[in-house]
Formats: structure tokens, C-alpha cells, sequence
């Protein structure tokens, strides 16, 4: 810090001090005018520090609040349990190929316009990454099934989703996509074990 304001003083002393060739200007000369160019002494020095979110994790865990979407249509999510059951709807219900996997959720509209919940949404991953897509005919057994829903700004529906998946698969993880097919946001997954 000494060593700036030492330079600001000797060049402030210099700005002073007349160059060689300066005095009267000869008769029949016009004078020249010169701009010298001082810099400010700078007396102290600001840093502001941002602090900025780091990437949002698509990666959550069963009980866990999230939002998937951007803009007018972003809902929020909360895994709230899982069943594993071989039949759905009671006694005039129906079997399952292998088992059933119902998945309970909260979903609320955080966004500003009213949007539709659809089955495309959601689909369960086993650990070797098979993909499976929600059971539409069980679904329709199921008195509180989520999907093919509307939601008005601010509203929350509690429901389930079903899928019919192989007995010998574990380590399930739901995924989430964004409730317009047009999002460029990322799909999220909960872990359900």
C-alpha cells in the first residue's frame, strides 16, 4: 500500500516539474496546449463477494420436497411411501403380471398457470436401468390415482401412481420429468429402495 501512494505522489511531483523546450512561445507561433493525464489516488479497494447457488440436485430421497419445471409450470413433489402388492383395487380389482409398485405423492403448483398431470410424467427404474411406464389399467382401480389431473395455481393433490414391474427387481428409483414436454428442464429422481 506504501509503495502505490509513494508512485502517486512522484508522479503528482513530476505532473509539476515543466518539460524541457517550455517558456514563451516565439513571436509568431501559435502556443500548443497539452493535457496531461493524472491518475486518481485510489484510497481503498471494494470486493465484493457473490454468493451464487450451485446446480440444483436431481437426485432426492423418499419424504424429500422438490420442484421439477421452470417457469408457469413448475410442481412440487414429496415421495410420501411405496407399497409392493401382488393386486390392486380390492375384490373386483386386478392381479398383477409380477408386482405392483404404488408410489404415494404430494403434488402442489408452485407455477403461475394451471397444469395437467399425465402418466408420461413418471416412470420407475430398477437397478439394471430398466425402465418402467405407470400401470394405466390398474391406476383406474385405484381410488386416488394422481395422474390425468388438473392443478389451478397453489392447489396440492395427494395420490398414488402404479407400476407393474418384475418380482426380482429392487432398488427402485421414480422419475420425475417436467409436466411440459417442451421443458428444457432436467427430470428428477427419488431413491425408494
Amino acid at each position: 500500500m506504501n509503495r502505490r501512494i509513494s508512485a502517486v505522489v512522484l508522479v503528482l511531483m513530476l505532473a509539476g516539474c515543466p518539460a524541457s523546450g517550455t517558456g514563451p512561445t516565439p513571436a509568431g507561433e501559435e502556443p500548443t496546449a497539452t493535457t496531461t493525464t493524472v491518475p486518481a489516488p485510489t484510497t481503498a479497494t471494494q470486493v465484493t463477494t457473490t454468493v451464487t447457488q450451485g446446480p440444483t440436485t436431481t437426485e432426492h430421497a423418499a419424504g424429500e420436497s422438490f420442484v421439477v419445471g421452470t417457469g408457469a409450470t413448475r410442481l412440487r413433489y414429496t415421495v410420501t411411501g411405496v407399497n409392493a402388492s401382488d393386486r390392486i383395487g380390492g375384490e373386483f380389482g386386478i392381479s398383477a403380471d409380477a408386482q405392483f409398485v404404488s408410489v404415494a405423492l404430494i403434488v402442489t403448483n408452485v407455477g403461475e398457470s394451471r397444469t395437467r398431470l399425465t402418466f408420461d410424467r413418471f416412470a420407475l427404474i430398477d437397478s439394471r436401468n430398466q425402465t418402467y411406464p405407470p400401470d394405466q389399467e390398474a391406476t383406474l382401480f385405484v381410488d386416488e390415482a394422481i395422474t390425468a389431473r388438473d392443478l389451478a395455481p397453489g392447489a396440492t393433490v395427494r395420490g398414488v401412481v402404479v407400476f407393474d414391474v418384475p418380482l426380482n427387481q429392487r432398488d427402485h428409483r421414480l422419475r420425475v420429468a417436467p409436466s411440459n414436454a417442451t421443458s428444457t428442464a432436467e427430470a428428477h429422481y427419488v431413491e425408494l429402495g
